[in-house]
């Protein structure tokens, strides 16, 4: 008997090996939405001289086999010579040549794949030489309705699943190595031989589970993101097309972690054979190696994170998404263990008090059920407390401004949040109520069944809501493209020596504007002694020659210019010169975007995001420290 049991054991032990040479032998390849940054021509230019080419620049890099520039003329014919390719070595920017174009109305169409998160989008612009445009251009809104285009209803429900195994694989080892082995042996002695064998099959069974469901989740995140890339049916996104998309920058990191999925399958067969073999002292070992894998794994969902895009503070964003992600783990997967370990528990309680005459009021090894609280009470302080620093540098990092909380992206931000503080307030109960009462009162375990269980439910939409925020635009993109579409009313103010300036630019569009000039002196009253006004506006984004008006005096310090010409979008200058016959001449200089918000991308400050980041550190050392001293006191009181 004992050598049939032997074979199949050998098989997987075997197979375990097979699958890790096979990791070893993978080849390797190599390592958010990325919105327009800037263009050249710009949106709505009207320039006197065709120019050479086409440039855009994004927000995120790009894969150049999936980006693409086409140039239209009126009649609808390609006038670029189709060689669409990454500009000046820059991973954000792809360029196009042009055909000599006579006078005309443009339309620049272009797609892309951003090379961090697998996200492709589209839009189109026009342009003109030499020809007015007949009405105020707007660029068209990529791929997708409003600030948020989801471009497929699949991928939140995607990235939850795959979120959501992850996280429940690293807390149930996290769980089982640092909790339960130290906690549920002392239970396992004195009362049911069989609890100890049901939590390890159970453990082992979640674990399987969620690595089928991430792999499953993966598979079809790639079919999706190959789809939309190709701009084809999800059928068709399989084989040649899938395998070819596996060659992008997003598609390299899912070949590492596919691999590492792989890896960490092998090792906890090995761990749960290694387990059987020794029963509670066996497996250890290779379950620290599972781990450290599926952290791995975890790592790799960091690299293609919206963090991952912000340049400016790149590393520091990576940084605080991973840890965020793996407290998330420790937290949310150890609240899906308790789920999955206490209906065992609560059973071998019932037979307990069977044994000693059915009493109510008897707790089973209460000792080790306040022990194991204990100990995740702990972990899920540390984790709470680091959920709440990382998430607030991300949250900084992707909205960075009060007005992107008004999109998509900050809308479901706060649901999320709405759906944390009763999370919280069920943890406090947990701690503060349950708790206490698990060495004194055996209906104990059933209220700590109850509120973890309602517990892991909140828990599984919050990770909802995090699927979404993966799928969505980042807030801050979202409000700038929001911006670099508006039209209207422009209203810049300054002082100059003792007047009040203030311009007004209107509609706000690209070509003709008025420009309506209101002088006050300091308590308000229409400044009325000024004799003459020059205008300058030059465009600072290029070495253009800028152009001089001379507003006429309406009246009342009123001064308007009907036809100031503005035909680039970009950042310009105005500088007024007022004359007056009493008083020195004096001179004010604004500087804006134009149209509003043209030009003005919202990136997080480099340098504000250091000092935030030196800030999450040192919270995170202080709430360590906090949490350590904690329990260390909690231990010596007890002993």
């Amino acid at each position: 008997m004992a050598g049939k049991r032997s074979s199949p054991r050998l098989s997987l032990y075997a197979a375990g090996v097979i699958m890790l040479v096979a990791l070893l032998a993978f080849p390797a390849f190599a390592l958010a939405h990325a919105a327009v940054a800037r263009a050249e021509p710009a949106p709505g230019s009207v320039l006197q001289q065709a120019p050479e080419r086409v440039i855009i620049r994004f927000t995120e890099p790009v894969e150049p086999r999936f980006s693409k520039i086409t140039v239209l003329d009126s009649q609808g014919r390609q006038v670029d010579k189709g060689d669409s390719e990454r500009y000046q070595n820059d991973p954000a920017a792809i360029s196009v040549t042009l055909q000599p174009l006579p006078d005309g109305i443009y339309t620049v169409a272009w797609t892309n794949l951003s090379a961090v998160d697998g996200h492709g989008l589209s839009g189109s612009y026009v342009f003109s030489v030499g020809v007015p445009l007949p009405v105020a251009p707007q660029p068209v809104t990529p791929r997708g309705e409003g600030p948020a285009f989801l471009q497929s209803p699949a991928e939140p429900v995607l990235h939850w699943l795959g979120l959501l195994s992850i996280l429940t694989i690293i807390g149930t080892l996290v769980f089982e190595l640092f909790i339960a082995r130290a906690v549920f042996a002392a239970a396992t002695e004195s009362a049911s031989p069989q609890m100890e064998s049901q939590i390890n099959l159970r453990t082992f069974k979640l674990a399987w589970l969620a690595v089928g469901v991430f792999a499953m989740a993966s598979i079809g995140d790639l079919i999706v993101k190959t789809s939309l890339a190709n701009n084809i049916p999800l059928l068709q996104a399989l084989g040649r097309p899938a395998l070819s998309f596996l060659e992008t920058g997003w598609g390299g990191l899912w070949l590492w972690r596919m691999n590492i999925l792989l890896a960490m399958f092998a090792v906890l067969l090995l761990a749960w054979l290694d387990r059987h073999k020794r029963r509670e002292s066996g497996g250890r070992e290779w379950q620290i190696v599972a781990l450290v894998l599926a952290a791995g794994v975890l790592f790799t969902i960091s690299l293609v994170s919206h963090g991952a895009a912000v340049t400016e503070i790149r590393a520091a964003a990576i940084f605080s998404d991973y840890l965020h992600l793996l407290a998330a783990s420790v937290w949310v997967g150890g609240l899906f263990y308790l789920a999955l370990v206490v209906p065992p528990i609560m059973k071998a309680q019932r037979q307990r008090q069977k044994v000693v005459g059915g009493r109510r009021d008897v707790a089973f090894c209460p000792e080790s059920h306040v022990a194991a609280m204990s100990r995740f009470s702990a972990l899920a302080t540390l984790s709470v407390g680091t959920l709440l620093i990382t998430g607030l540098y991300s949250a900084w990092a992707q909205v960075t401004t009060v007005e992107a909380i008004d999109t998509t992206y900050g809308k479901v931000l706060l649901a999320k949040l709405g759906l944390i503080v009763p999370l919280l307030a069920l943890g406090a109960v947990n701690s503060f109520w349950v708790k206490p009462r698990l060495a004194t009162n055996g209906k104990a375990l059933t209220w700590l069944r109850r509120v973890v269980t309602i517990e892991a439910i909140l828990a599984i939409l919050v990770l909802l809501s995090v699927g979404i925020l993966i799928s969505l635009e980042p807030a801050r993109q979202a409000v700038s493209r929001q911006e670099i579409v508006q039209t209207g009313q422009l209203v810049l103010q300054t002082t100059a020596e003792d007047i009040n300036v203030k311009v007004i630019i209107e509609p706000g569009n690209i070509g003709t504007n008025l420009a309506a000039v209101f002088l006050t002196d300091r308590t308000g009253r229409p400044v009325v002694n000024a004799s003459a006004m020059a205008l300058q506006l030059t465009y600072l984004d290029r070495d253009l020659e800028p152009a001089t008006y001379f507003p006429i005096d309406h009246g009342s310090g009123i001064w308007v210019e009907h036809e100031a010409v503005m035909s680039v979008a970009g950042n310009w200058q105005a500088r007024l010169t007022i004359q007056r016959p009493d008083a020195f001449d004096a001179t004010a200089t604004l500087r804006f975007p134009f149209p509003p918000g043209a030009g003005a991308i919202i990136v997080p400050s480099a340098k504000t995001g250091k000092l935030l980041w030196i800030a999450e550190m040192v919270l995170l050392g202080i709430l360590a420290l906090g949490v350590s001293l904690h329990t260390i006191r909690v231990r010596r009181g007890r002993s």
